[in-house]
This record gives structure tokens, sequence and C-alpha cells, in this order.
């Protein structure tokens, strides 16, 4: 019950690369849109936890991507569970940036060229 997912998220907090992490985070994130409220604050809280204090942003992506997918399945009935990307430390360096921009200006180019060739032929 509330006890061993109030443990389970101590632990997932106390030891983030703890070896069945993903177990737990996976399980966290399910209950972070459960009815009883105070499940669905301490999964929430946990995952806030986990995004302001994963250094490498490794165990964050995870619990992003099974976020998503919780979202992507019509699974979400609170909006703390999409409040929590807000914690998410979102790091873009200048030169990634820039070489973004880039790229996306040469995919454009190439992509008028190509239509400019087709309209011809």
């Amino acid at each position: 019950g509330m006890t061993a997912l109030c443990s389970l998220c101590e632990m997932l907090k106390s030891a983030l690369h703890f070896n069945f992490r993903s177990s737990i985070l996976s399980l966290v994130v399910r209950n972070m849109s459960s009815p009883n409220g105070h499940v669905r604050e301490t999964c929430c809280q946990t995952t806030i936890y986990v995004f302001t204090h994963d250094p490498q942003g490794e165990i964050s992506l995870e619990a992003s991507k099974l976020i998503a997918r919780a979202v992507q399945n019509h699974r979400v009935g609170h909006t703390e569970l999409l409040r929590t990307f807000l914690h998410l430390p979102l790091r873009v360096h200048e030169d990634e940036a820039e070489a973004v921009r880039i790229h996306t200006a040469a995919v454009q180019k190439k992509r008028k060229k190509m239509a400019a060739l087709s309209a011809d032929g």
C-alpha cells in the first residue's frame, strides 16, 4: 500500500543510481496520476526531486520518457503530472544551438532546391 510506495519513493531519492531504479521509476510515474491525492503528491514530489538532483540527466530522461508515454496513452487525469516538467532543467549550450540552426537552415535549403527541381521536371 501507501507505506510500500513511500518507501520506494524514498529509496529512489536516496539512491538515484540504484540497480532497480527503472522498475521503481516506472511504478512512481504510474502512480503520478493516481486518484488518491496523497499518492499523487508523493510520486510527483519524488519525480521533481529526481529532475532537480540528477547531474547527468540520464534518470531524468528516463522519467520524462515514462511520463510522455503515460500522456500518450491518455492515462493522465491530473495536471500535477505535467507540472513536474516545469522542474526539469533544460541545458542547451550556445554551440549546440548554433549547430541545430545551421542544420535546420541546410535542410530547408535542400527542400527548397528539391521542390524547385520537381516543379521544373
